[in-house]
């Protein structure tokens, strides 16, 4: 979604534990700004931390340790696939993740890392690229 469709623009809230953890390597990237992330339909409620790169969004992190990268339909299809990530009910161009442990922070800042990759002119191909290798070098599994 496009940062001006979401509602008041402000600094992303303070979060903590694991989630801050991810939120700090995110911010880290260069051309990365976060904001808050309001809950749907809700412009008033502050449901986490989302993560845009000029006018994109990578995707967010909400306040109850669920982060949600932003892909594409073929994208997503072969995370899910290589048991790498889950979709959401409610679309298929993005990855949900719970991000509750050490190993969550560092499988949700790869897959933003994709999401990322994307924003900043990596082909589809070469994300694809990405997926192989890292399904050939980790055991990584949902």
């Amino acid at each position: 979604m496009k940062l001006r469709n979401q509602g008041p623009v402000q600094p992303a809230p303070e979060m903590t534990d694991y989630a801050g953890a991810l939120v700090g390597i995110i911010e880290s990237w260069p051309g990365v700004a976060s904001f808050t992330h309001w809950r749907l339909g809700s412009p008033g409620t502050v449901d986490g931390a989302e993560f845009h790169v000029a006018d994109g969004e990578l995707g967010h992190i909400h306040l109850d340790a669920t982060g949600h990268i932003l892909l594409n339909q073929r994208i997503a299809a072969l995370v899910v696939q290589k048991g790498l990530g889950r979709t959401p009910s409610w679309s298929n161009t993005w990855i949900s993740q719970p991000v509750r442990s050490s190993a969550d922070v560092s499988h949700a800042a790869w897959l933003f890392g994709l999401a990322y990759g994307r924003l900043r002119g990596v082909s589809d191909d070469e994300v694809i690229e990405q997926l192989e290798l890292a399904n050939a070098q980790t055991d990584v599994r949902l």
